[in-house]
Parts: C-alpha cells; structure tokens; sequence
C-alpha cells in the first residue's frame, strides 16, 4: 500500500468525518471502520499500576494520532481511546481512582471526568462494587468547587459531565435501600442545587424534546432534586425541613419567567411528584398549570409521553388539563402524534374502564368531543388498538362505536374511512353479538375492504356458539350480499359455515351464503353445502 494511496484515503475520511459522517471503505483494503486506541503506557494495565499523579501527567503529554493503517482498518490514537481503557481501569478498581481524588483537577481536558462519573454510576447500577457512599458525594463536592471557579462552564465538555453526574444522581439516589446519614443526605442537596445555580438554561428548541430531559445537564439537576424527595418519601420522609426547603425552591422555579426546563421535568417525573405529595401538588395546580401556553405545554406533553396517569385520584386531577389539551389537540397539525395518541390513551381508560358512571363520565365529553372534531388520520389513531381495553364497559364500547359511525356518514367514503372500519370490526371480540349489535355490525360492513376482511371469519368463529349462531348467521350473510366473499384462510371459512349449518337458528342463513359462493365461482366453500342436505 504506497504512502500516496494512504494519504488520499486519509483526506477522504478527514472530508467526511467533518461532515459528520461514518467513513466505511472496501478498496483494497479490508473493510471497517475507524477504532479509538489509546496510546502506549495508557492502557488499563498501565492506570491500575501508576499512581494518578502519573497517569494525569501521561493524559496531559499524550500525543494523537488520526487514521492510522493497519490490517483491519485504520485505528485512531486518541482522547476516546484513554477513555476506553480509563473506564475499564474504574471498573476494576474504583477507590484506586477515587482516593486523591483532587489529583485529577490538574487534567487539562475536564472532558475525562464525564468518564470517571459514568464509570461510578455503572458500578452502582450493576452492584459489582461497594463504593462508600462519603467517598463518592465528597469526589462530587470537589468536583463543583472547581468548577465554580470555570468560566467556560458551557463548554460542550464540561457541559456533558455535568450530563453524567445528573445519571450517577439518579443511581446513586434510587438505590439507597435504607437513609443516607444527615451529612451525606445534606451535601447531596446542596450539590444539585448548587449545580442548578450554576448551569444555564438551554434552548429547548434546538434540540429534540423526547430526549431533552434525559440529557439536559440543567433538567437533570432538576429531575436530581424529585429523586431526592421521592427516596425521602420512601424512607419516611426522614428530614422534612429539606422537603421543604426543596419544594419551595421548585416552585420559585415554576414562577421564573425565564425558566421552560423545569416543566419538562414536572411533566416527565409527574407521577413520582404525585406519590411525593399529591396535596402539595393540587395547592399549586395554577403555578404548576401555568397559563403561558409554551410553559403549559412543555408539561402536558411531558406527562402524557412519560408519566400516564395510572392512578385513579390523578386521572381525575389532570382533567381540566386534558380539556385544555383537546382544544389543542383535536385536527392539529403541528401537535406530535406520539403525544396526540397518549393523550387519547389517557382519555379512553376512564371512560372505557371505570366502572362508575360518575368517574368515567367526565371524559365522556372528550371522547365525544374528539370523535366528532378529529381529522379522519387522528380518527384512525382513537380506533386502532382499542381492543387492549380488554376489561372495557362494553355498553361504552357500543356507543362509541355508534359515534364513530355516526361520524363516518358525514365523511365522503375513503381509504383512511375503509381503514376505521376495519379497526371497529375488531370490537366484535369485545361486545355481545345481539340483534342491535349485528345492525352495528352490519353497518360498519358496508362498502368493506374484502381484501383487509379475512380476520372477520376468523373472529365470527371465536364468538359462535348456540346463543350468538343467529346473530353471526344474518352478520354474515349480510356480508357477502354486500359482494365480499371470505375464503382465507379457507379451513375456518368452511369450519365456521358448518357450524351454522348444524345449528338450527342459522340454517338458512348458512344455505345462503354457499348459494352466493357458488354465484362467484368459489366451489371450494359452496361446495360444502353437500355436506348438509
């Protein structure tokens, strides 16, 4: 392989790794991709046997190296691969690292510490290790004292460690099995509010709100801070005077008119708060439901996407913002539709699960509301899976099948129409097959998809038995006089005509129905009337 050959490979990848893209290469050479390797005497062997002193001052005088060849690729000496092998060297031997601590502070990339903290909240998540717990609260105190003293806090390094210390706080709070002593818990606190005063608030619109709150160093700290309260709610809020110390700050939080994170958090840790304190919660519904719309968004969003209510009492909360939600919702086009599915989730449990009218019919008007005022897409989003509400009340599945019928008859016939219908047919599996409900049944059949009605014949056969052999009779029957014809898969298609052959309420009907396949040429299922002169 000539040096001219090399370099040109080389300048490409460097042209396309500025791009932002993945260089992958088959010419010539063997195919791969480009592999951080660390430098010589910075190995995992090399960390766990030098003191830290040393090995900050190796990190410091490291040279790099990009794309250089061998039999596999191009391997890349570089600070991604001292963090490779620092990572591994952690894993093995955490308080070789995390005794003398401050050492690390003469690092001249602040980039390495991201690395160290994620390598402790591995340790914990995965409980090979017991760690002190002074040990590491007192690494993370020394860590912001420095800090503090940074002017380029915002440095997009620097910015990611405090990323990795909001992961190690969540790990490290949620999983103390019992109280943390008075100190420790106390330095814990001061710590994330510390970190909140020091990090700035980001544009939210710039990034992606579904992962914002899981990487945003200041929504961290914030979601830090309802950890904190929650393990004290689980350990019988053992300092209360910090608990409201805590919640008096959030709220002053809510009240900054400069401040969107926050409520990403609420709505994202929503459920947790309202196990902390529900009271508390319903006391500051109109700090907590702002009427800023951009504010009051960033939570309903955040709690439909990641905190459903799954509790009775916090359904029943949350449904004036849901009201509010519908306004919004309801034929938009600018409203996500995950969020707009979530939101239809949260109305259709109540209504179609709660077993007293009174509770479920709060969200009636919504259902209705929706069904009415919906685009045919958001329709076909309320319609599909309804079948999951498998303990549904099922005079509310009826009727809201009826709405959405009702609701189909003002819309010109369509593909997206044809594909609501099909969703509705699914129902059959949940209702009682009576005379008004065959007429439901029928109607939703008209103007059918044959190609997408196969399923029918088999659900048709799971409800059959001596009560319902009328009524799927007529159903049936109805159906191929309206020119569909079943016959896949063909086996249940004849088991099922000869179930209403043998029984007399379907006789007829069963006749019928041979008589139309023979019409349209499908002797394989009309032939089966020979079976039962």
């Amino acid at each position: 392989m000539s040096d001219e050959y090399i370099k040109n490979i080389q300048n490409r990848m460097r042209k396309a790794l500025n791009n932002g893209e993945e260089y992958f290469y088959n010419n010539g050479i063997k195919s791969g991709m480009i592999q951080d390797v660390s430098p010589t005497g910075l190995k995992k062997e090399d960390m766990l046997i030098i003191s830290n002193e040393e090995l900050v001052e190796r990190i410091n005088s490291a040279k790099f190296e990009s794309f250089i060849p061998d039999d596999e690729g191009f391997t890349e000496i570089s600070p991604d691969g001292i963090k490779n092998e620092l990572s591994k060297a952690i894993s093995e031997n955490p308080m070789k690292f995390l005794n003398g601590f401050s050492v690390f502070f003469n690092l001249k990339d602040y980039e390495y510490f991201s690395t160290i903290f994620m390598s402790i909240k591995n340790i914990i998540q995965e409980n090979r290790i017991i760690i002190p717990q002074d040990i590491i609260i007192n690494s993370i105190l020394q860590f912001i004292q420095v800090i503090k003293e940074k002017p380029d806090l915002e440095k997009e390094d620097l910015s990611f460690t405090i990323t990795t210390l909001g992961w190690l706080f969540e790990v490290f709070i949620l999983s103390q099995t019992s109280s943390l002593e008075s100190e420790i818990d106390n330095i814990l606190k001061n710590s994330i509010l510390e970190l909140i005063k020091l990090v700035k608030e980001k544009n939210i619109e710039n990034n992606s709100m579904f992962s914002f709150v899981i990487n945003d160093p200041k929504c961290l700290m914030f979601s830090s801070l309802i950890w904190y309260l929650y393990y004290h709610n689980m350990n019988n809020k053992i300092f209360p005077e910090r608990d409201i110390e805590i919640k008096n700050f959030l709220i002053n939080e809510l009240k900054n008119i400069n401040s969107l994170s926050i409520f990403l958090v609420f709505g994202h840790e929503f459920k947790r708060l309202w196990i902390i304190d529900k009271n508390w919660i319903q006391s500051n519904e109109s700090i907590i439901f702002p009427e800023d719309d951009s504010k009051w968004f960033n939570i309903i969003s955040h709690i439909l996407l990641f905190s459903i209510p799954n509790h009775f009492d916090l359904s029943i909360f949350l449904i004036e913002q849901f009201k509010r939600a519908s306004k919004l919702f309801i034929d938009s086009e600018s409203v996500d539709k995950r969020i707009i599915e979530r939101y239809l989730y949260c109305i259709l449990v109540p209504f179609l699960v709660y077993s007293k009218e009174t509770w479920s019919e709060p969200y009636s008007e919504l259902v209705f509301s929706f069904i009415a005022k919906a685009s045919m897409n958001q329709l076909s989003w309320l319609t599909t899976n309804l079948n999951i509400y498998t303990n549904a009340n099922t005079e509310r599945i009826e009727l809201l099948w009826d709405k959405v019928l009702e609701r189909l008859e003002k819309e010109k016939d369509s593909i997206i129409i044809r594909y609501i219908k099909q969703n509705l047919i699914h129902l059959v599996k949940m209702i009682e097959l009576t005379k008004e409900n065959s007429i439901r049944i029928n109607k939703t059949l008209s103007e059918f998809p044959d190609n997408d009605i196969d399923i029918f014949s088999e659900i048709l056969l799971e409800k059959f038995n001596s009560k319902t052999a009328g009524a799927i009779g007529e159903i049936f029957l109805h159906y191929v006089n309206a020119g569909n014809y079943s016959f896949y898969p063909e086996e249940k298609v004849k088991s099922l005509i000869g179930k209403l052959f043998q029984d007399e309420n379907s006789k007829g009907a069963a006749f019928q129905i041979c008589n139309r396949y023979f019409e349209k040429g499908i002797y394989s299922i009309s032939d089966i009337s020979k079976e039962y002169p």
